[in-house]
């Protein structure tokens, strides 16, 4: 009986630690909670570099409630695949849709940005997106402008 005492508990804390090293525990200096969060996946650094013809466009001009699409064209001109780790736009009224996210060398990913403008005002505006890749370039800024008539 007792060895089997013993066996269930190292079982336990062999399964609690694992459950642990998978998860980080975040503890707030403010308030006397700690929070268990996934830890994210660590990824490899990659060689390949995303080059792209131009990071930013301009529309010209439209008319309210117009939609502004917009293609950035990314080429992998680095040895090694890049990964697009993450992809954010600068405002609510823009959605953004990658091709691809895994980028071989020598291919090429397909960034497409739609801006609604029904809640625009007259005059200029720019919109922005963001990108996170592994790559030897880990951040690319892209943007596209236009004017409300």
């Amino acid at each position: 009986m007792r060895k089997l005492i013993v066996s269930l508990s190292l079982l336990v804390v062999y399964a609690c630690k694992k459950d642990i090293d998978e998860k980080e525990v975040k503890v707030s200096f403010y308030e006397d909670k700690k929070e268990i969060v996934k830890k994210e996946p660590i990824v490899e650094k990659s060689e390949g570099i995303l080059v792209c013809d131009t990071i930013k466009k301009d529309y010209g001009k439209i008319k309210k409630n117009d939609l502004v699409h917009q293609k950035f064209t990314l080429y992998n001109k680095g040895k090694e695949t890049v990964t697009i780790l993450e992809f954010d736009a600068s405002c609510n009224c823009t959605s953004l849709e990658i091709s691809k996210k895994n980028i071989l060398p020598s291919d090429s990913t397909i960034v497409a940005m739609r801006v609604e403008t029904k809640d625009k005002t007259k005059g200029l505006h720019t919109v922005n997106a963001t990108l996170k890749t592994n790559g030897k370039r880990t951040f690319y800024a892209l943007s596209t402008s236009f004017e409300v008539e």
